[in-house]
């Protein structure tokens, strides 16, 4: 079987990706490495972006269970004052917060008792790599929490997820050393994790390629449409900008040269 090529062919025409390049670099005065570099970040950036915006593909997870509201680190104790009576709205958790509880007990997590790994997916699967529980999380500063330290773990894990895929395009577009992508705060690459391992390859005045690699599993799938997309947009946005720029020193050239005349 003839095994699919992990690199994207440029849309359209090579001559005209290499024509819009260099009108690029002739406007802005930039070297090709750096328009290609340009060219980079503006394409993974671009892949960060929603699916309706043009963007990677969303997981399907409903938001009700990962806001801030069903974080299992913020459990509301039972608490009263102090002639012993119960407080008003003390101990009430919402069934999203305690979902994450008892997905946890379900795999034998208990209050007493350290548990070092855990399934995050919501179905078993042969061969599926279980995760590490965090030794250290937030809100969470007494080491005997074990039963919330699991089930912030299965929570956490399954949020980074939602939107691994965009994360890894996050980091590829940060490391062009374009630091800040705005609109990024929702898909912040998990610790550790596969879209934090994600690779930009820039090019130098001796080697002109440049390459980005998503490491989050199934990007090739995925990914790939949104980066075609991407790089079409790319292309039109910065010739449209190019052709701009030319026309302004174009004008501004005949401008000069009209009011030198006598």
């Amino acid at each position: 079987m003839r095994v699919q090529s992990q690199f994207l062919n440029i849309a359209g025409n090579f001559k005209t990706f290499q024509q819009v390049m260099e009108r690029y670099g002739a406007a802005r005065k930039k070297s090709y490495p750096e328009v290609i570099t340009r060219a980079a970040w503006q394409a993974n950036k671009r892949c960060t972006f929603s699916e309706a915006q043009g963007g990677v593909k969303r997981a399907k997870i409903k938001d009700k269970y990962l806001g801030n509201s069903a974080d299992p680190t913020k459990w509301k104790k039972v608490s009263r004052t102090k002639t012993g009576k119960k407080r008003k709205g003390s101990g009430q958790n919402p069934k999203e917060r305690r979902m994450w509880f008892a997905l946890a007990a379900k795999q034998g997590a208990k209050k007493g008792k350290p548990k070092k790994t855990v399934r995050v997916s919501p179905y078993k699967r042969t061969g599926e790599k279980l995760a590490k529980v965090g030794k250290t999380i937030k809100n969470i500063s007494e080491d005997d929490r074990h039963l919330t330290k699991v089930a912030a773990t299965i929570r956490n894990r399954r949020r980074s997820r939602a939107g691994a895929m965009a994360a890894g395009f996050l980091v590829s577009a940060r490391r062009t050393a374009y630091k800040k992508v705005k609109g990024a705060r929702n898909i912040q690459p998990f610790k550790n994790g596969s879209a934090s391992k994600s690779v930009f390859h820039a090019p130098t005045e001796n080697n002109l390629k440049a390459f980005t690699i998503n490491k989050v599993l199934g990007d090739y799938e995925i990914g790939r449409k949104a980066m075609l997309r991407a790089m079409t947009f790319t292309m039109a946005d910065m010739n449209q900008h190019a052709q701009k720029l030319l026309n302004k020193l174009g004008d501004e050239a005949a401008r000069k040269s009209k009011g030198g005349r006598r």
